[in-house]
């Protein structure tokens, strides 16, 4: 006979998101806000944490010095108990995105090797012991970016190919071992950032329509739109009343699957050297799948238009 199935852990119905330079957790109704970053002179935490599926562990990436001739931010990724000293456990991963296994057993992270110009990036994934810290490489299909990890095990990926004036894109399902699995999308659109409900039926997904090339024979592309995708039909309906005069800067799904929520940065119109130094507001808000009765619960002023100041958001 099957051993009985283990229940999931259970967070506490709390959400996590970077603000000016900390992380703090606050409740759905914008209430109850903690700070769990102090020291961010040594340890500048990343835009884009991950409370553990019970909410008592948090995975963090730790900005670090730019070594010589390297181009852009580089992360380490670090896992502590809430409540614990900072940093926590250094796993020795440098990343750009991490996970949690339904379990919390286990985080895969994913980063970006090789070069920028190829047609396809190259991406190298590692599965993390949340206990210890070790790191094992994880292979699969070239072009595949894990963006979450289902409750049975598999991975949900973006597969990419195609080149720069054509790319493509669908989501899909990976098993551990790298076997393709069903594909969710059919590659008609362009998707590049899903997060999966709690139950894998549902992706909160960034749909961009194919680019088409401007005056000047680059491609040009639409701003994608947030949509919710049905995982058996692969149908998406945009979810409603996102601004569109807003750059998204992340979402994600309530613990039950009956809420989501999304943070966004104003865009002000006009030439970047304008609107460099204007002050620009950042939203995290609360609202139904299809975006019905929204709610926002944190705003925040930062001075420049490309400062964040609110990153994205993590529901447990």
């Amino acid at each position: 006979p099957k051993a009985a199935a283990r229940p999931l852990p259970k967070g506490p119905n709390r959400i996590l998101i970077y603000k000016n330079g900390h992380l703090v957790l606050i409740d759905p109704d914008g209430k109850n806000e903690t700070r769990v970053t102090e020291d961010r002179d040594r340890f500048m935490p990343g835009t884009d944490a991950k409370l553990s599926p019970d909410g008592t562990r948090v995975a963090v990436l730790v900005a670090r010095p730019r070594g010589p001739g390297e181009a852009g931010e580089r992360h380490k990724l670090y896992v502590r108990t809430l409540g614990d000293p900072e940093p926590g456990t250094d796993t020795g991963v440098e990343c750009e995105a991490v996970h949690w296994s339904a379990t919390g057993a286990e985080l895969v992270t994913v980063g970006v090797t090789g070069d920028d110009k190829a047609a396809v990036p190259t991406f190298a994934h590692r599965v993390v012991d949340a206990a210890t810290g070790a790191a094992t490489r994880l292979d699969l299909p070239p072009g595949d970016a894990v963006n979450g990890w289902l409750a049975d095990g598999r991975f949900l990926t973006a597969h990419l190919s195609g080149t720069h004036a054509e790319p493509r894109s669908r989501l899909r399902l990976v098993a551990r071992d790298g076997t393709p699995g069903k594909a969710l999308t059919d590659g008609a659109d362009l998707y590049d950032l899903a997060v999966p409900s709690p139950d894998g039926t549902r992706l909160l997904a960034l749909r961009a329509a194919p680019p088409e090339k401007g005056a000047d024979g680059r491609p040009e592309y639409d701003r994608p739109e947030l949509v919710v995708v049905d995982a058996a039909t692969g149908r998406a309906v945009p979810v409603d009343g996102v601004p569109l005069n807003g750059d998204l800067m992340g979402f994600c799904w309530s613990p039950d699957g009956t809420r989501i929520a999304y943070s966004w940065r104003q865009v002000h119109p006009g030439p970047a050297e304008d609107v460099r130094d204007r002050e620009t507001e950042s939203h995290l808000v609360v609202a139904d799948p299809d975006g019905r009765n929204p709610r926002t619960v944190l705003t925040e002023k930062g001075q420049g238009q490309w400062l964040i100041t609110l990153g994205a958001p993590d529901w447990r």
